[in-house]
């Protein structure tokens, strides 16, 4: 049986980033994942100001992966639109080109990458663990980190009651006159039934990532022409774009359930990271980012605690679950005002009238690391981590 200090399950943002930090404190770290190779997955591709520090720390850098920079927001409802300036800029990558890149940091810091292997079953031995991949192998580990995205497995599988949305995603390219009105912006339109955000990725392709109900999927028969069709009704910036646009993929990405409102109780003897820690409303912009804090916040747990322990596990969950439950819940708040059609455009008017009612919604919406960490909060104690620019801030 091969040994390892510790072991990652699902090699995505938050299983890698943690993988190449414990790589970093001198560990024998294996990452297990699913997958046989980075595909793109259903997700905004939108990175808050948290990330960019966060990435750099494991030594993924955005500026060489040619990461869209994305400054102003604007909220749509059919002909309504709000214009918005973020009071930080994020940035727009696809999720199949991060993945990668991370994966191949880890591989550089000597990590072990087992690529194309489900963990079958995690078994206590002796007060350490076996975990059994689907090719019947077998390695121990002290501690388990895991962080298999929205993906559940039999043993550990997450409880919650709001799990109605289906989300799609897929990638469109556009004639160079409407792509460049994307330049540095996303687009959030809202429509009956859901919700879907437009923005850049690195190649200057455009990500188009919705939720829709569960029930007016069925209602459109899950046929895609009647979903864009859908959620074009009545909205001349998305008629275009649906248009003008030449669809990637021979057919868009869809997941579900998604667990929004999950918040991990802390109860096994896992390092719980990423959504397999909590579920944010996708509309909030800020999963990509918690991924990664839970993932340094994890290590740091480990590392800093002398030697591993049951205690200390549990006591990071229970600390995570605290620090991400308000953020959550905001996030919850958010997602269910946003279903009702008949608000969206009053709303939109007033944001016209006030628009640090955005950076206020933006703020209560953001994930921080513990108060050790280098990377400060803009929004509310006026540092600058890398990716803020006073100038775009929203007076």
């Amino acid at each position: 049986m091969i040994v390892f200090d510790a072991i990652v399950v699902g090699a995505g943002v938050a299983g890698c980033s943690a993988a190449i930090r414990l790589c970093q404190q001198g560990l024998e770290v294996l990452l297990i994942e699913r997958e046989s190779k980075p595909k793109h997955k259903v997700c905004g591709e939108f990175l808050s100001f948290e990330c960019e520090e966060l990435l750099s720390e494991v030594g993924v850098h955005l500026d060489d992966l040619g990461a869209a920079e994305i400054s102003k927001l604007v909220l749509y409802q059919k002909n309504k639109q709000s214009k918005q300036s973020l009071p930080f800029v994020g940035r727009g990558i696809s999720r199949k080109k991060l993945d990668h890149e991370l994966q191949k940091v880890f591989v550089a810091q000597s990590g072990q990458l087992l690529l194309g292997k489900k963990v079958k079953e995690i078994r206590k031995k002796n007060g350490s663990f076996v975990v059994k991949c689907s090719d019947q192998k077998e390695f121990f580990t002290r501690s388990v980190f895991w962080a298999t995205g929205k993906h559940d497995v039999s043993s550990v599988h997450r409880r919650s009651g709001n799990d109605h949305w289906v989300g799609m995603k897929r990638h469109l390219r556009l004639p160079k006159e409407i792509a460049d009105s994307f330049e540095e912006k996303i687009e959030m339109h809202f429509f009956d039934g859901g919700y879907g955000g437009l923005s850049k990725v690195e190649n200057g392709d455009l990500n188009f990532c919705f939720l829709l109900k569960k029930e007016k999927v069925k209602e459109l028969k899950n046929d895609w022409q009647n979903i864009l069709s859908h959620m074009s009704e009545g909205n001349p910036r998305l008629q275009e774009v649906f248009l003008q646009g030449e669809w990637l993929w021979a057919k868009p990405l869809a997941i579900a359930p998604i667990p929004y409102g999950y918040i991990n109780e802390g109860s096994k003897d896992y390092f719980f990271i990423g959504d397999q820690m909590a579920v944010i409303p996708s509309i909030t912009g800020d999963g990509m980012a918690m991924a990664l804090v839970s993932a340094k916040e994890a290590v740091n747990s480990l590392t800093s605690g002398g030697r591993f322990s049951v205690e200390l596990v549990r006591s990071y969950n229970l600390n995570m679950r605290e620090k991400f439950l308000t953020q959550v819940r905001y996030g919850q708040w958010i997602q269910s005002f946003s279903q009702y059609s008949f608000f969206i455009r009053p709303a939109l008017f007033m944001l016209d009238y006030f628009p640090r009612l955005v950076e206020k919604i933006i703020t209560k919406t953001r994930c921080y690391p513990n108060k050790n960490s280098s990377l400060k909060n803009p929004l509310v104690s006026g540092d600058k981590p890398l990716s803020w620019r006073k100038e775009d801030h929203v007076h």
